[in-house]
């Protein structure tokens, strides 16, 4: 597995790790989700033949953009729109390159780990943010 995958995964795994210690439910599930349809978009790649794997790569992207509009509208979360948005934009490029005909390139594999790492970052910042207002509503309470 190339360097830069293995890098891709590991954002995946380290902000899912940030949501499920630091928040909430939405960050969690965000997490979850992101590292599940991962592990879809990794047995696509494996399983799937090479004529199709545009066609399931689409589908995985479509049914996490699916999700991350589900959760955004659900709790309305900032971080959630930046994840929405980058995931939107890896649906787009698979589009492009399913429509097009196009064998994937270097294009595509640059533009591929900047959504996800996009992503993975959004996940991770709302894992942040949850955590900075639980502390500060449990200052706030002490008293």
């Amino acid at each position: 597995m190339p360097i830069p995958a293995i890098a891709c995964y590991g954002a995946i795994v380290g902000a899912t790790i940030l949501a499920w210690l630091w928040g909430g439910l939405p960050e969690r599930l965000g997490g979850a989700l992101n590292l599940g349809l991962a592990g879809a978009d990794t047995l696509a790649r494996v399983f799937v033949p090479a004529d199709r794997l545009p066609t399931s790569l689409l589908a995985v992207d479509g049914a996490l953009a699916l999700c991350f509009l589900v959760l955004a509208l659900r709790f309305g979360r900032l971080w959630l729109g930046g994840a929405l948005l980058f995931q939107a934009a890896q649906f787009s490029l698979h589009a492009y390159y399913l429509v097009t005909g196009r064998p994937f390139d270097m294009f595509h594999a640059v533009a591929n780990n900047l959504d996800t790492y996009g992503v993975a970052a959004c996940i991770a910042l709302g894992a942040l943010t949850a955590r900075r207002a639980a502390a500060r509503l449990a200052s706030q309470t002490q008293w």
